[in-house]
């Protein structure tokens, strides 16, 4: 049984037509238009970037594979369950040739051996080698998990995929402005236009997630990354492989990645991430790559327990009064349940897991906006963007 503060409130269940903005255009944007395109909403797509996947999710490179724990969990539940809703978007949508999926395979290397599960394609050192192309001495005693039906595609191509073949307004390079005019009453003005009137706003705007007074008390951490393309030279690689780096191969080059600084929002390019790029991928495959081709940096929003924000908004200060006291054990029903927001949601905090688990959350969240489904209270306690409130009331921390 859900307990009241996870209790979401019921659908708005906007009908066809309605107008919806949506405010980022990474993946999570691009998904949630493609999804309510579908559904006949209206869809008023916004970034201040000059167009879609301008910022981290316009990586050339992102690997697809599910995340999974030594023991099962929610969290790889929610993981796995999201890598084949991916899987098969990618099919029945099309869109696995335009994102440039290639389904070669994933090998991810173990620092020390995985716990006997029958879910999942354990590999010794000589099969890791085998099935990667890696050289015996770059592997070492390393032992791996395969995952044979993953792979990797190019994010940016596929965010241009996804608003291509939905129906939607677009506004890029300006600043989108929201403010709330009247009670129930969102509007949304781009650059100097005037503000236009939406039934529903949806911030799927990554680092700036909590820059909006009734999303500051999400703790979103920006976190830069920076991959680099390298020429193969005589790599034989045949799939990609993770570690504590990853690469990937892509025709006569490699792309690896990828840093990590949290609390960068600086997107320029660095001589010293390259580098450490490099350093990485060659250790991983125990050879020199080549000359350096590219380099992208990009930041991305991470939670503190790396799964995404995914549904409506509550008034966290109402929370903080109701349940302060949560932390003393008394009976859950006793509690009231979460004073939402009307008309906004938020989709975002991927961090560098959005490939897997953004077509999943705008799945969910669309339809719940449209009244079609009811699978997010499902995924509540994980993912509801007041989780962390709850968290601190239940050990007494609450400010």
């Amino acid at each position: 049984m859900t307990p009241p503060w996870f209790e979401l409130p019921p659908s708005p269940s906007l009908p066809e037509q309605s107008r919806i903005a949506i405010i980022g255009a990474g993946l999570a944007g691009c998904w949630l238009a493609f999804e309510l395109s579908r559904r006949g909403r209206r869809v008023l797509l916004c970034d201040q970037g000059a167009g879609p996947a301008s910022a981290a999710s316009g990586n050339p490179a992102g690997v697809v594979k599910p995340f999974v724990t030594r023991d099962a969990s929610r969290a790889e539940a929610f993981h796995c369950q999201a890598f084949e809703h991916l899987l098969a978007r990618l099919e029945q949508d099309a869109l696995a040739t335009p994102a440039r999926f290639h389904a070669c395979g994933v090998m991810q290397l173990l620092a020390k051996p995985w716990p006997s599960r029958t879910d999942l394609d354990t590999c010794t050192s000589a099969e890791v080698a085998q099935r990667s192309g890696l050289s015996a001495e770059a592997v070492g005693e390393a032992s791996g998990l395969f995952f044979k039906r993953g792979g990797w595609l190019d994010p940016g191509a596929l965010c241009r995929a996804l608003i291509e073949t939905a129906t939607l307004t677009t506004h890029f390079g300006k600043p989108a402005t929201i403010a709330l005019q009247a009670e129930h009453d969102w509007h949304v003005s781009i650059g100097d236009n005037t503000p236009e009137r939406v039934e529903h706003v949806v911030l799927a705007n990554g680092a700036a997630l909590h820059e909006l007074s009734a999303t500051a008390h999400l703790p979103v951490t920006p976190a830069r990354g920076q991959l680099d393309r390298f020429e193969r030279n005589q790599c034989q690689v045949s799939c990609v492989v993770t570690g504590l780096h990853w690469v990937v191969p892509d025709g006569d080059t490699l792309i690896a990645g990828s840093t990590y600084q949290r609390d960068d929002i600086d997107p320029t390019t660095r001589v010293s991430d390259q580098q450490l790029n490099r350093n990485g991928v060659e250790h991983l495959v125990g050879q020199k790559t080549g000359k350096a081709l590219e380099s992208r940096a990009g930041v991305r929003a991470t939670t503190p327990d790396r799964l995404p924000f995914v549904g409506p908004v509550c008034d966290a200060g109402i929370a903080r009064r109701d349940w302060a006291d949560l932390h003393r054990g008394r009976a859950a029903e006793t509690y009231a349940r979460p004073s939402y927001i009307d008309g906004l949601s938020v989709l975002g905090g991927f961090g560098s897991r959005g490939i897997i688990t953004a077509p999943l959350s705008a799945h969910l969240l669309a339809d719940w906006l449209c009244g079609t489904g009811s699978i997010l209270q499902t995924w509540a306690p994980e993912l509801a963007p007041h989780r962390f409130i709850v968290k601190a009331a239940r050990k007494g921390r609450l400010a």
